[in-house]
């Protein structure tokens, strides 16, 4: 199956204008999470730094902290990582407060707001001053009564955060049709409606309600039309039906022919006791399996990936057998270790020798028919996204390009020759190899210019051939071939439709 990256996804939600330049040198973490109805957050929220989880989203802090803690070979960290919190149920809109005031400040409230549920608007009296608040938890009860006392039919629910120390207003309609404002005024009374943090002005933000994302086809298409900022895909979850849900996700991973890569954490004891315990996922291209021995190891292995900097000089390293100290249990036996690689699985492992022990996650292995080595596979893919991104800058910046004619061919070839010279840079392909007869016999095989193509091949390291062009699609067909270099000279050829 032929298929890359939509150009008109990328021009759509990249771009605002023709000066707009697309680029990326880190394959950034998607990390799904199951949808916390005390901690509503937008859907797809991305972070750069722990302090922005611990406030937003706590339940994911172990995973963030073994993610942003890594350093790589290369003294290169990951930048960015992606939440995607999964609703299986429609969920209603939130409105989500600031800190609160001190407890003994709301003793002597009395007043009153407005507030517009679904298309119902209210005026609500609040009378604290005989209230018994003995914590934030009385005053949100109290808070959701006098609402409800009036809304009738417009119920909400009132919640405390203790994390932040704010309130969450909720609608008890569920789904994306669900609504609420902004405290207000009120029409009558003394105007108490600043003094929850739940006006626009003093930072409160609504979280839009959702409707149901029933089950993983339909998540991994919201993830597909998205298209966002990210290559990893995990999770900090176990599948509800794990063979089944596996089969899936390997299946939409292998037909995103090298857009994504999938990292799933296993607990099954077979794959170290059984070499053949995980065949029914050696189809699945771009499948990656953590036998898990320690909690968020997937954390570890997706900043492996996500801290390789690929605009950097030789930034292409080996994932396999980083310093993986940090955990607690390991694989010590080689007979589990023979079954591990058998099955293409990657876990925590020790080495001994001469009294030392070492270690280290291992073992840069990954599942599908194109490669059984993660790092020939990332690399691969990074050379696609660049790619795709190299074209859409080049149907954003030429007013028209031609199908025939030197000249215009010559414009195609200045926005995809730099993708591989800067791949040669990065270490993700290697010059002057000498072919083998059995490469050259596959050279001859693939493209047309056979005798160029081997030239190029063993001097350059990159070939490719533009074997159509349909501009009204905003799409070109290319046969490639490269050498990559780690972990060892292989020739790569791919054929990809960019932009279909």
């Amino acid at each position: 199956m032929k298929t890359g990256i939509p150009l008109d996804y990328l021009i759509q939600t990249t771009s605002t204008s023709i000066k707009d330049k697309f680029s990326n040198s880190k394959l950034n973490t998607l990390l799904i999470t199951k949808y916390d109805n005390n901690n509503p957050i937008t859907q797809f929220s991305s972070f750069s730094n722990i302090e922005d989880i611990r406030k937003n989203i706590p339940s994911v802090l172990g995973f963030a902290n073994i993610y942003f803690g890594f350093t790589s070979k290369q003294s290169t960290k990951a930048e960015l990582l992606t939440i995607l919190t999964w609703n299986k149920e429609a969920v209603a809109v939130s409105l989500i407060g600031t800190r609160l005031n001190t407890l003994e400040s709301y003793k002597s409230v009395n007043g009153a707001f407005s507030i517009t549920i679904g298309e119902k608007n209210v005026n609500v009296t609040l009378n604290l001053t005989t209230a018994a608040l003995n914590s934030y938890n009385d005053l949100a009860t109290k808070i959701q009564e006098a609402i409800n006392g009036v809304a009738k039919d417009a119920n909400i629910v009132v919640l405390y955060n203790s994390n932040n120390g704010n309130l969450i207003l909720q609608t008890s309609q569920k789904g994306a049709n669900s609504k609420i404002s902004f405290l207000q005024s009120p029409t009558s009374g003394t105007d108490i409606s600043n003094l929850f943090g739940l006006l626009q002005s003093q930072g409160a933000y609504i979280v839009n309600g959702r409707d149901a994302i029933a089950n993983l086809d339909a998540l991994l298409s919201l993830i597909q039309i998205t298209n966002g900022n990210y290559f990893n895909i995990t999770t900090n979850f176990k599948f509800d039906n794990e063979n089944n849900d596996l089969l899936t996700f390997g299946s939409w991973l292998k037909n995103s022919n090298g857009r994504y890569i999938g990292i799933y954490s296993m607990e099954n004891q077979s794959i170290v006791t059984d070499n053949m315990a995980l065949q029914p996922y050696f189809a699945y291209d771009g499948l990656m399996i953590d036998y898990s021995l320690n909690k968020n190891q997937n954390a570890f292995l997706c900043a492996t990936i996500s801290a390789i900097d690929f605009s950097n000089a030789n930034g292409n390293y080996n994932i396999a057998f980083n310093d993986a100290s940090i955990f607690e249990n390991s694989i010590t036996q080689e007979s589990q270790l023979t079954n591990l690689n058998a099955n293409r699985a990657n876990s925590v492992l020790t080495y001994g020798k001469l009294g030392q022990f070492s270690q280290f996650y291992g073992m840069g292995k990954i599942m599908g028919q194109l490669t059984d080595n993660a790092n020939i596979y990332i690399a691969d893919s990074y050379l696609t996204i660049a790619l795709q991104f190299s074209l859409a800058n080049m149907f954003l910046g030429q007013g028209f390009i031609g199908v025939r004619g030197d000249n215009n061919i010559s414009i195609i070839i200045s926005y995809i020759d730099p993708v591989f010279y800067d791949a040669v840079t990065a270490g993700i392909i290697v010059q002057g190899t000498e072919l083998t007869t059995s490469e050259k016999n596959t050279i001859i095989t693939n493209f047309k210019n056979q005798d160029n193509a081997i030239q190029l091949l063993q001097n350059r390291g990159f070939y490719y051939e533009i074997s159509k062009i349909d501009i009204s699609n905003k799409t070109i067909e290319i046969v490639r071939a490269y050498v990559a270099n780690t972990p060892i000279n292989k020739i790569i050829i791919r054929n990809y439709i960019l932009g279909a």
